[in-house]
C-alpha cells in the first residue's frame, strides 16, 4: 500500500460516487485524508455549502470541452504550490462516469480516439488531458508522485466476461461482502513527463494500462482476475476511524437533539448556502 506521505497528484478510472470513497480509504492510511484536493466540474461550485467549501480547501473547478478555461485552473493550481499545501490532487481523467450501457458515449469515445489515431479504449474512456496537464506542469516541484489507481467492484463483474454496471453507495453498502479490488502503481515525479505532447502521449498509454487491467480483470479467466498481481489485504484499526465517528456523531447529535440546535442547523444551511452561492458566481 501507499503508505509513506507524501505530495501527490491521484488519478483513476470513474464509474460511481463509491471512487471517491475509494480515495479516502487509501488517504487514511498515509495520514493524508485531510489533504485532499480535487479537479472537479464547475457545476458543482453551486451546490450548497460545499462548492463553496471545496474551494476555499483548494479544490479546481473545471469546465469542459472548449470552455476549460485553462489560465484560471492554472492560477488556483499554482497557488498550493506557491503556498506549499501538503495535498493528493485527485483527477478523474475520463471526465465524467464509465458506463457499460451507456454504448452511446463510449461510442463517442472510440470515434474520437479513432480520428485522433489513438489507441481504442473498451474498459475506460479516452482521458480528456488538459486538467492533468495543468496539475502536472504547475505541481512540478511540489509533489513527490503520480498514483495511478485502477478500481474494480465485485458486483459489477460475473466474471462471464461481460461487465455491469457499477455500484452506487447504497448498492455497494448493502453487499453482504462489499469488495474492491485496487490496482496501485507509484510514478515518481523524476518519472513524469514535462511537456503537453508528451504528457498526452503518458497519459493515454497510462489508461491503455487501464482497459488492459480491466478487460483481464472482467474476463472467464479466474487467473487475470487480481489485476495479474498478488492480491494484499488492507485492514484498518478502529482507532483510525472511531475517534472521528465520536466526534461528528456527538457533534450532530446535538444539533438533532436541541431545538437551538435544530434552528442553528437550518439557517446555517439556508443562509450559508446562499452566501456560498453568490460568492462562487461572482467571485
Amino acid at each position: 500500500m501507499l503508505t509513506t506521505k507524501e505530495n501527490t497528484i491521484y488519478m483513476s478510472n470513474h464509474q460511481c460516487e463509491v471512487d471517491w470513497i475509494v480515495v479516502d480509504m487509501l488517504a487514511i492510511r498515509q495520514g493524508s485524508l485531510g489533504n485532499i484536493r480535487y479537479v472537479l466540474k464547475d457545476g458543482l461550485k453551486y451546490f450548497p455549502m460545499y462548492g463553496f467549501y471545496f474551494r476555499q480547501h483548494g479544490c479546481v473547478y473545471v469546465k469542459r470541452n472548449n470552455k476549460f478555461e485553462e489560465d484560471k485552473a492554472a492560477r488556483h493550481v499554482a497557488e498550493l504550490t506557491k503556498n506549499k499545501t501538503q495535498l493528493w490532487m485527485v483527477v478523474f481523467p475520463e471526465g465524467t462516469r464509465y458506463n457499460p450501457e451507456a454504448k452511446e458515449t463510449i461510442l463517442k469515445s472510440q470515434n474520437f480516439a479513432a480520428n485522433e489515431d489513438l489507441p481504442i479504449l473498451n474498459e475506460v474512456l479516452n482521458p480528456r488531458i488538459r486538467a492533468m496537464e495543468v496539475c502536472l506542469t504547475n505541481l512540478q516541484g511540489h509533489i513527490e508522485a503520480v498514483y495511478d489507481v485502477t478500481i474494480a467492484y465485485t458486483n459489477s463483474d460475473d466474471h462471464s466476461g461481460k461487465r455491469k454496471t457499477a455500484p452506487g453507495m447504497a448498492d455497494f453498502l448493502l453487499q453482504s461482502e462489499p469488495e474492491i479490488h485496487l490496482h496501485a502503481k507509484r510514478i515518481p515525479a523524476t518519472e513524469l513527463p514535462t511537456t503537453s505532447a508528451d504528457i498526452k502521449t503518458w497519459l493515454y498509454g497510462r489508461f491503455k494500462e487501464k482497459d488492459r487491467l480491466l478487460r483481464d480483470f472482467y474476463s472467464s479467466d479466474f487467473d487475470k482476475q487480481s489485476f495479474g498481481s498478488q492480491c494484499q489485504k488492507s485492514d484498518l484499526s478502529l482507532r483510525q476511524t472511531l475517534p472521528a465517528v465520536l466526534f461528528f456523531g456527538g457533534l450532530n447529535a446535538l444539533f438533532a437533539l436541541t431545538k437551538t440546535g435544530r434552528q442553528l442547523y437550518w439557517r446555517t444551511a439556508l443562509y450559508g448556502s446562499l452566501f456560498g452561492i453568490l460568492w462562487m458566481r461572482f467571485s
